[in-house]
């Protein structure tokens, strides 16, 4: 029997195949370990089955068949790649016979960057079909498997059957399940032929693809290290010689390519573009309804508005065009550097209409004169490329950059000397001088025959001003979208409410960062620097240092602290959500989605640690023994740490105080304000902030006065005259603190006659409030029981004293 038929045929290919390939089919045909499911270890299955056991075995066999047939039935999206693997193959050797028969050391840098988005677009589907074929596969696998022991297993029973004489109809059934399972073995075993067979002509195309995209990779290097060698004859010596061919003509001709390149790519993209037209469409009709319902420009909610938010509603279509065609580089990574000049020329229409309210005036016209000089160079690059007009439209190009320059760095140089207004800044002032430096350089390569230095310095100086303008009008919009979201969304998710201005900080910050990063990439990859940093970059990371037995290198500790602060940035947002907008809505105690937003809060940075030991290399397993080791060191070192932690995790599920409880601990009184795994803050009532250790609110007595309710009795005694009526007093009071808007009706208010004092009776008034503002109403009650004894003419008496003057003989009065 065939059980593994793919490395058989992988054989037979192999052998047939270039010797220099051979090992790489192997490799890529010979299943990996982990490539076919392995079946659930199961118990020892019976050698047999009774007789007796028969019909209801068999009925189960037969569902499972049915199963099994299932999967031999074809996909519609298996079917699609058998009936395309042909022509995918054809289409990969075509592709490779056509750069073989121009050698890719003679092409255009834009040339070699087409074929590797053409080779990259053939290998993410034929990758996208093999996995596909290798799922059926496995799952066709599985099922032989399962057949071959279900065969011998029937085999035996009906062999049992006939030996104990069974009734025939029994005898019958038995056999009858042994045909179809080896029909169905038979019919598996053709499916899997026909599958490896598919996939063995996808992993031929693969092999072609890989061997062309390395030739592209080769001659991409080889360009960038032959970059400052001449490689045609000058240009004065080309233009004699007559080779340039008609103007005209190829021109036409390139730009049918263009078009030819664009309409190849929208057949392809199909879905993708309309779902691109979409978003822009629907983005569009967002802003302009924020634009209309803010009542844009002179209305009361637009004088709301940030800035960010007034850029964007001023220019609603400029900005979604901008947002659309930047997102075209995301969207689509392999399309052809036809398409990227188009939308790049594009999106130069409405830069120039946002220029200004963008930037500052007197920067405005080297905007422009720097989107301008991108534009014709685009369109040199379109029309010219990969022909000798395009070397005297580059030196046309380079001449011009540099007289805009220097005009440019005059005119600034005397504005500010006339206006003595602050210079311009000197970032601008240098970038200009290095431009004019490298056109220089450009200018001098391309006549003497240097055209591919003088094409790389040319088209970067030109291109590089324009992206940083497009990228810094690109992170306006997106800071505008951003500030829109958090207004929008502010009514119905109360985290954006709290939160909504960091959280706006926060993607702003994010967004420029990318902008320049995106922005420097550019830098790097058009003068060729952007794979030798990398392999730079990846050599320094890579870099490992021996610690004793341990290995660390710099970037299994980045990759350490940057899991560890991703794991607890996400924790304390999930958090932050589940407590304002989730947890919150629920019906649940007080305090409770406090706790519960904590405890997913510290369990996800805990889960964040060990992902973060995992990630470098650290076996888990072993933190057991550590912890051992350190637990007695932790017992005695660190006992009021440890006790505080355990405190937090007792004051988090036993919930004795939450935030917002008012407590009182000894001296200290005042608001809960948060509860931390080590301590918690107490903001008293005068506006200090107090940390007090977890392990004091557990061990201390502590007083909450909001645990059950929000709810707090008050007292205040009053003294009358002797004389006075109590039952009026009594009345009076009880009437003035039930009168008061914020004291409780239930439990009514309550005067007591408290005792007799020296000068007064004394009465002690006792009612209920909320606890919140019990400082005011105490006081608001105080002056109404004030004024109404004052209205009654009840007396509120002062300690009094007499004082007896004895008269003394006049004798003794003597001195």
């Amino acid at each position: 029997m065939l059980r593994i038929p793919r490395l058989v045929l992988a054989l037979a290919l192999a052998a047939t195949a270039p010797a220099a390939a051979q090992n790489q089919l192997l490799d890529r045909l010979r299943p990996a370990p982990d490539s076919f499911p392995k079946a659930a270890p199961v118990a020892e299955a019976p050698t047999t089955i009774a007789p007796i056991d028969i019909p209801l075995r068999a009925s189960s066999a037969f569902a499972r068949l049915s199963e099994i047939q299932a999967l031999i039935r074809p996909m519609q999206a298996v079917r699609a790649v058998e009936r395309s693997a042909g022509q995918v193959l054809d289409s990969v050797n075509a592709l490779a016979e056509s750069q073989l028969s121009l050698p890719t050391s003679q092409m255009t840098r834009r040339a070699l960057n087409d074929l590797v988005a053409e080779w990259d677009r053939w290998a993410a589907r034929v990758d996208g079909w093999t996995r596909t074929f290798r799922d059926r596969t496995a799952a066709l696998d599985s099922a032989r498997q399962e057949l071959e022991s279900a065969r011998a297993l029937w085999r035996r029973t009906a062999q049992r059957a006939r030996t104990e004489s069974a009734p025939a109809e029994v005898i019958d059934q038995a056999e009858q399940v042994v045909r179809l399972l080896d029909g169905e073995d038979q019919a598996v075993l053709a499916r899997l032929r026909e599958l490896v067979e598919v996939e063995l002509t996808l992993t031929q195309a693969r092999l072609v693809i890989d061997e062309g995209r390395s030739a592209v990779d080769a001659a991409i290097e080889q360009e960038r290290r032959q970059l400052f060698r001449t490689d045609a004859p000058s240009l004065a010596a080309q233009v004699a010689s007559g080779e340039l061919p008609g103007l005209g003509e190829t021109i036409r001709s390139r730009w049918g390519m263009a078009m030819s390149g664009l309409r190849a790519f929208l057949e392809a993209e199909q879905g993708g573009v309309v779902l691109h037209l979409l978003g822009t469409a629907l983005l569009l009709f967002a802003i302009l309804w924020l634009r209309r319902s803010s009542g844009w420009p002179d209305g009361e909610p637009a004088k709301q508005l940030s800035r960010d938010e007034r850029w964007l509603l001023q220019h609603p279509l400029a900005s979604t065009l901008l947002f659309a065609l930047l997102a075209t580089g995301i969207l689509y990574p392999r399309a052809a550097s036809a398409v990227y000049d188009l939308v790049m020329l594009a999106a130069a229409i409405p830069l120039i209409r946002v220029t200004p309210s963008l930037i500052p005036p007197d920067l405005q016209r080297l905007a422009r004169r720097g989107s301008s000089l991108f534009v014709i160079d685009r369109v040199v690059t379109v029309l010219l490329h990969s022909t000798p007009w395009h070397r005297v439209g580059s030196l046309l190009v380079a001449i011009l950059g540099m007289a805009l320059t220097l005009v440019a760095i005059r005119r600034y140089q005397a504005f500010d000397e006339v206006t003595r207004r602050r210079p311009t800044p000197r970032w601008l002032f240098r970038g200009g001088v290095a431009a004019v430096v490298l056109l220089g350089i450009a200018i001098i390569a391309n006549l003497v025959g240097n055209v591919t230095l003088a094409l790389v310095v040319t088209s970067g100086v030109a291109s590089l001003p324009y992206l940083g303008f497009l990228l810094y009008a690109a992170a306006q919009v997106a800071d505008g979208v951003v500030s829109v979201g958090v207004r929008v969304t502010a009514d119905d998710l109360k985290f954006v409410e709290r939160h909504g201005p960091a959280i706006a900080r926060r993607v702003t910050q994010v967004v420029h960062v990318a902008a320049f990063a995106t922005w420097l990439w550019f830098v790097l990859y058009l003068f060729y620097l952007w794979d030798p940093t990398r392999a730079l970059v990846a050599g320094i990371l890579g870099a490992k240092w021996s610690l004793g037995a341990a290995t660390v290198s710099l970037a299994g500790i980045l990759l350490f602290f940057l899991t560890i602060w991703i794991g607890a940035l996400l924790g304390r947002w999930i958090a932050i959500v589940l407590e304002a907008d989730i947890l919150d809505r629920l019906d649940l105690p007080r305090g409770v989605p406090v706790t519960i937003a904590s405890i997913v809060r510290y369990t996800l940075t805990a889960i964040a640690f060990f992902l973060a030991l995992a990630a470098v290399g650290v076996n888990v397993g072993q933190l057991a023994i550590i912890g051992g080791a350190l637990s007695v060191g932790i017992g005695f070192g660190l006992q009021t740490i440890v006790n505080n932690f355990i405190s937090g995790l007792i004051l988090a599920f036993e919930r004795p105080l939450a935030i917002g409880d008012v407590v009182q601990l000894g001296e200290l009184q005042g608001e809960v304000r948060s509860i931390g795994i080590r301590a918690s803050v107490i903001r008293t009532f005068d506006g200090a902030d107090v940390i007090v250790p977890n392990g004091q609110l557990i061990s201390n007595e502590l007083i909450n006065w909001t645990r059950s309710d929000r709810t707090r009795r008050l007292e205040i005694p009053v003294g009358v005259a002797y004389g006075t009526d109590p039952g009026a007093v009594i009345s009076l009071l009880a009437e003035v603190a039930a009168g008061h808007a914020r004291v409780r009706p239930h439990p009514a208010p309550l005067c007591l006659l408290q005792g007799f004092g020296e000068s007064s009776l004394d009465f002690l008034l006792r009612f209920w409030t909320e606890a919140d503002d019990f400082p005011v109403v105490r006081s608001e009650v105080r002056v109404a029981v004030y004024e109404a004894l004052r209205a009654a003419k009840i007396e509120i008496p002062f300690p009094q004293r007499d004082v007896h003057v004895r008269t003394l003989p006049p004798t003794q009065g003597a001195t």
